[in-house]
């Protein structure tokens, strides 16, 4: 599929999986700002399944460099910017 401009790229923020949830706050707090901006959801508290199917959704944007903000890459950073 040709991507218009061509500027967004598999990885060109990173790449991130399930693990990172875990692991990785500034993710995980970028994430629940997506989840709750773009999903409408500001606080989410169904079960741990469906939230990861979130989660997989958002890596997804995530790698494919496909957000349609750039806040959603690093919220922190774009909020200090």
């Amino acid at each position: 599929g040709g991507s218009g401009g061509g500027a967004a790229y598999f990885g060109k923020y990173g790449i991130i999986n399930a693990s990172d949830f875990h692991s990785n706050t500034k993710i995980k707090s970028t994430f629940e700002r997506w989840l709750s901006e773009i999903k409408g959801i500001p606080d989410f508290n169904g079960p741990k399944y469906e939230l990861m199917e979130y989660f997989k959704e958002y890596a997804e944007d995530y790698n494919t460099a496909t957000m349609p903000h750039m806040k959603y890459y690093d919220y922190e950073k774009w909020e200090m910017e």
